[in-house]
């Protein structure tokens, strides 16, 4: 069955795990693009989040609280070799590793 993300009053509420990466300066924009999509849709979102920056991450978690974000760190992957790529990459590369 195909599912529009718009909100219709007959769609039936199904749930839906979404996925975004972003750091400290882009999270008005990152939050807006939350709210967004959560009101132009009658799916039970799921967030799963890759918080690039420890005030990321401190910002999401005063911030969750609908309890619908699984927020991470970057050492919550627990991969040492992606993690060593932050010294040898730049910021730009790294985001979109």
């Amino acid at each position: 069955m195909y599912y529009s993300m718009m909100k219709l009053e007959s769609e039936p509420i199904a749930n839906l795990t979404l996925c975004t990466v972003f750091d400290h300066n882009y999270i008005s924009q990152a939050l807006a693009m939350i709210e967004s999509v959560e009101a132009g849709t009658a799916f039970q979102i799921k967030w799963n989040i890759l918080a690039l920056s420890n005030d990321c991450y401190e910002i999401l978690l005063n911030l969750n609280t609908a309890k619908n974000w699984n927020i991470y760190k970057i050492a919550d992957i627990g991969d040492t070799d992606f993690e060593d790529l932050l010294t040898s990459r730049p910021w730009r590369e790294f985001c979109w590793t």
